[in-house]
């Protein structure tokens, strides 16, 4: 029976569970003795009555149960669902900060002003980001354009160019392919050992002293070098120093760019050593030779001119002949001269007589013309004979 039919009956009846059958069963004697049909009908059907009073208690207890755990269990839901929703808050929060802390480490690298810390707008943040992100991108490419470009002018530098580059104490950090050719060391012979490995003795310490001074100072230095390879052999370079700088402006390293000039090297040692073979030959020659340039300067004559004339050395360098002759015998010798420029080519002529330490002498002339290598006239060359004894055999 269900506790509040059994409540109510003990409230309104004084019954007990225990006793209601005896109860009934004497309602339904006096209802079947009492000779009134509704009475007896009541009396007979109270036991039904009750039941379904019970019944209908019984559904209402299980309605409620249910509609209890339908509620209970809403509440759990509805607080799973609260404490699911403030996690995510939770997270979303967490995203926007990692937003805000990105978005301001990349809004400082471009020098613009940080998001403040209560701007929780997610589509702002979203937006600025792209953008960010975008802008990143760009400055990204710019720079892989950049570093390109940095790795062709490399590549282009290695091919032509000896690069080395050093500590502040002269030790070799970098050593590219070139320079391991022409010195014949392997880079990892050359890596972490000091430049000095290639010094060729040939120069005076006052000469590095004056490089090193240069460089240390932040400047650059340019000169030209004789380097000794693995094998012994010499090398000469034209090189550049250019210091690089740390934070502080200091210099740090150093990259030396140099050029292999052994060849011209070599050719201007044969052209000197040429260039003294013919000074040496026109010395040697006994005859007046001399040297004039286009505008007619004496540029150079040999010992036997010097002696011929009485001259102290460079006594007519820069003068022309209207320095030296008088105006008639000067135009003579100008004009033969000007037509020497005109038409490049040898001439030979015999001067009129001609005063030569306070005596007349006959003097015969032969020139050509020197020319440079792109065939412009550069001036000429003359070699005197001095014909007076000859022509006086001749008269005698």
């Amino acid at each position: 029976m269900n506790r509040l039919l059994e409540r109510q009956l003990k409230r309104l009846l004084g019954l007990t569970p225990a006793e209601l059958p005896e109860v009934l069963r004497l309602l339904a004697e006096a209802g079947d003795h009492s000779g009134t049909p509704a009475l007896k009908q009541l009396t007979a059907n109270l036991g039904r009555f009750l039941d379904g009073v019970d019944e209908a208690y019984a559904m209402a207890d299980r309605d409620l149960e249910l509609r209890s755990r339908s509620l209970e269990l809403s509440s759990t839901e509805l607080s799973q669902a609260n404490a699911q929703l403030r996690q995510q808050a939770a997270s979303q929060q967490r995203v926007l900060d990692n937003l805000r802390r990105t978005a301001n480490a990349m809004l400082a690298s471009l020098d613009r002003p940080p998001l403040d810390d209560d701007d929780t707008d997610l589509e702002r943040l979203t937006t600025e980001m792209a953008e960010l992100v975008q802008d990143r991108e760009e400055a990204q490419l710019a720079l892989q354009v950049a570093i390109n470009h940095l790795k062709n002018q490399k590549f282009a530098l290695d091919q032509h160019a000896i690069v080395s580059i050093t500590d502040t104490e002269g030790t070799i950090i970098y050593a590219n392919d070139r320079f391991c050719e022409i010195s014949g060391y392997s880079r990892d012979e050359l890596l972490g050992r000091n430049h000095r490995i290639v010094n060729s003795g040939l120069h005076p310490s006052e000469f590095f002293s004056d490089m090193w001074q240069t460089i240390l100072a932040g400047r650059v230095w340019s000169g030209e070098l004789c380097n000794r390879a693995k094998s012994g052999a010499l090398y000469w370079v034209a090189a550049t120093v250019v210091p690089m700088f740390d934070e502080g402006g200091k210099p740090e390293q150093f990259i030396a760019i140099r050029t292999d000039i052994s060849a011209r090297k070599a050719a201007e040692a044969q052209l000197a050593e040429q260039l003294h073979f013919s000074e040496q030959l026109v010395e040697a020659i006994p005859m007046p030779i001399y040297f004039k340039d286009t505008a007619g300067r004496y540029i150079g004559y040999n010992r036997a001119f010097a002696d011929y004339f009485r001259l102290a050395p460079g006594a007519y360098i820069g003068k022309t002949i209207f320095d030296i002759l008088p105006p008639d015998l000067a135009n003579f010798h100008n004009e033969r001269d000007q037509a020497l420029y005109a038409a490049p080519g040898n001439q030979s002529y015999e001067a009129p007589p001609t005063r030569v330490d306070g005596e007349l002498r006959s003097l015969f002339y032969h020139k050509a013309s020197l020319v440079r290598a792109d065939g412009s006239p550069r001036g000429l060359i003359g070699v005197i004979i001095d014909m007076t004894q000859r022509k006086a055999w001749e008269e005698g």
